[in-house]
C-alpha cells in the first residue's frame, strides 16, 4: 500500500469521539484498544497506516513513552480483534521491529466499518493528528542488536529531548505537501545506538526520507505552505568531519571530482567515488573497503571498468594522509553523531524563527525564501562544532519551473 506511515504513539491522549463511542467495541482490554482505535483515527483519511511490532515479548516504547506499559501482546491481540470484526486491514510482515532498517513492517489501516463509527467530521482527524504528533517519540536509544532500551533523563538527554519537541511542534505549524498535495507527517525522532549517546544521533523521519530523490526527484517538488523548497547539502561531510578532527586540509571544491583525472571527470565516476568512499568510513580494513566497493560499481556509464582497487588509489589521492584513521571501530557512527550536532544546531536557528526546517541526515529542506538563512546557519554549525575557520563546501538543489537546478552554496 503506497501510504505515509504512522508509529504507535502509547501516549497519545484520547480524542472525545472515542470515549464516547467505546462502547460500540466489546473487547475486554479497554485500555489498550483505546490507545490502538486513537492511533487509527489520523488515518481515516487514507493516506496513511499504521506501523505496530508483533515482536510480542515485550515493550516496544518504554519509560516516558509508555507509562501504562502496555506491552506488545496486548496492541497485536487488540489489532487482531479489530481485524476480526472488521474494523481494520492488517498487514503481517516477517519483520517486527519498528526503528529498524528494514522497510518490511507490520501495519494496519482502518476499513469503512471503522472510519463510519468514528469519523463524525474532518476536524476528528485534525485533532487526532496534533494529538498524535504531540505524543510522537521524540529521542530513542538502541542497543548492539538495535533492540530499544531505557536511558536516564540527564540534563544532556533533557536538552535534546526539548529541542526535538521544539523543531516538531515548529514544523506542526507549517505544512509540508507533496507533489500529489497529500500532507506528508513531519515528526522527527533522534535515534542513539550502541545504548550511547555519542554513537549516531541522527534525526529521522521516514515519510519525507522515503520520498523518491534519485529518479524523479519527488522530494524538490514537495511545498511549504504552497511555497517551493530548496535543499542545502553538506559536501562530502563526514570525510570532511574527519579531516577537521585531525587538522588535514581538503580541496575546498568538490572532493570526488578531485580525485579523478582530467579525462575521467564525469558524472558517473563522481558517483561511484562518492558512494565508495562514504562505505570505507564502516569497514576495518581496505580489503573490506574494496569488498564494499562491488556493491557500488554498476553505476551506468562508470569507466572504472570493474577495478575496485583504481577507485581505492583515486581516493587516496586525495585523503590518503587519512588513512590511519580510517578503520576505527563505529566510526561512520561517530561521525554520525558529529553530523546530528551540526543539525541540531541549524534547525535551532529555524525554531527559534519559527521557520519549518526539515533534514535529512547531512542536509535539510526549507522554503526557497530561506535558502540563504539555511546555508550561513549549515556553515556556521560546521565551524562552531569542529573548531573550524574555512570555507564550508555545500550545494543545493530544487526544481524550479519544470527544471533541477542544482548549485554551489559554499561559504
Amino acid at each position: 500500500m503506497d501510504a505515509y506511515r504512522n508509529i504507535i504513539c502509547m501516549e497519545m491522549k484520547t480524542v472525545k469521539i472515542v470515549s464516547s463511542r467505546m462502547k460500540y467495541l466489546s473487547y475486554r482490554d479497554e485500555e489498550c484498544l483505546k490507545v490502538v482505535v486513537n492511533n487509527l483515527l489520523p488515518c481515516m483519511d487514507g493516506d496513511r497506516i499504521l506501523l505496530y511490532s508483533r515482536e510480542t515479548g515485550g515493550m516496544t516504547f518504554r519509560w516516558k513513552y509508555n507509562s501504562k506499559k502496555i506491552s506488545n501482546y496486548r496492541v497485536v491481540k487488540a489489532i487482531d480483534w479489530l481485524e476480526k470484526e472488521g474494523y481494520v486491514f492488517n498487514v503481517i510482515a516477517s519483520k517486527y521491529q519498528l526503528y529498524n532498517e528494514d522497510k518490511n513492517l507490520s501495519y494496519c489501516y482502518p476499513t469503512s466499518k471503522f472510519i463510519n463509527l468514528f469519523y463524525a467530521n474532518k476536524d476528528v482527524v485534525e485533532n487526532a493528528n496534533r494529538m498524535h504528533s504531540e505524543a510522537y517519540p521524540v529521542l530513542v536509544v538502541k542497543d548492539e542488536n538495535k533492540n530499544l532500551i531505557n536511558y536516564k533523563e540527564t540534563k544532556r538527554v533533557k536538552l535534546y529531548i526539548d529541542g526535538m519537541e521544539v523543531m516538531n511542534a515548529t514544523n506542526n505549524k507549517h505544512v509540508l505537501t507533496d507533489l500529489n498535495g497529500d500532507r506528508v507527517p513531519t515528526e522527527y525522532c533522534r535515534v542513539f545506538n550502541y545504548s550511547s549517546l555519542d554513537i549516531n544521533g541522527r534525526m529521522y523521519n521516514q515519510n519525507i526520507m522515503g520520498i523518491e530523490n534519485r529518479k524523479s526527484k519527488d522530494r524538490h517538488k514537495l511545498m511549504i505552505d504552497g511555497s517551493p523548497v530548496v535543499e542545502c547539502d553538506f559536501s562530502a561531510l563526514h570525510t570532511r568531519i574527519l579531516a577537521a578532527l585531525y587538522n588535514f586540509d581538503l580541496p575546498e571544491g568538490d572532493l570526488y571530482y578531485a580525485m579523478l583525472p582530467d579525462d575521467m571527470k564525469t558524472p558517473e565516476n563522481r558517483q561511484v567515488l562518492k558512494l565508495c568512499a562514504n562505505s570505507m568510513l564502516n569497514v576495518n580494513s581496505d580489503r573490506a573497503a574494496m569488498a564494499s566497493f562491488r556493491d557500488h560499481m554498476d553505476v551506468e556509464g562508470n569507466t572504472f571498468g570493474g577495478s575496485t582497487k583504481l577507485v581505492l588509489d583515486y581516493i587516496y589521492s586525495v585523503i590518503g594522509k587519512l588513512k590511519d584513521y580510517l578503520y576505527e571501530d563505529f566510526l561512520g557512527l561517530q561521525l554520525c553523531n558529529y553530523e546530528s550536532m551540526m543539525m541540531t544546531e541549524v534547525v535551532t536557528v529555524f525554531a527559534a524563527l519559527q521557520k519549518a526546517i526539515f533534514p535529512i541526515h547531512d542536509s535539510a529542506i526549507v522554503k526557497e525564501m530561506d535558502k540563504e538563512l539555511l546555508q550561513f546557519a549549515m556553515s556556521d554549525a560546521f565551524k562552531r562544532v569542529m573548531g573550524y575557520s574555512g570555507v564550508v563546501p555545500m550545494s543545493f538543489t530544487q526544481y524550479k519551473d519544470g527544471v533541477l537546478i542544482k548549485g554551489d552554496c559554499s561559504c
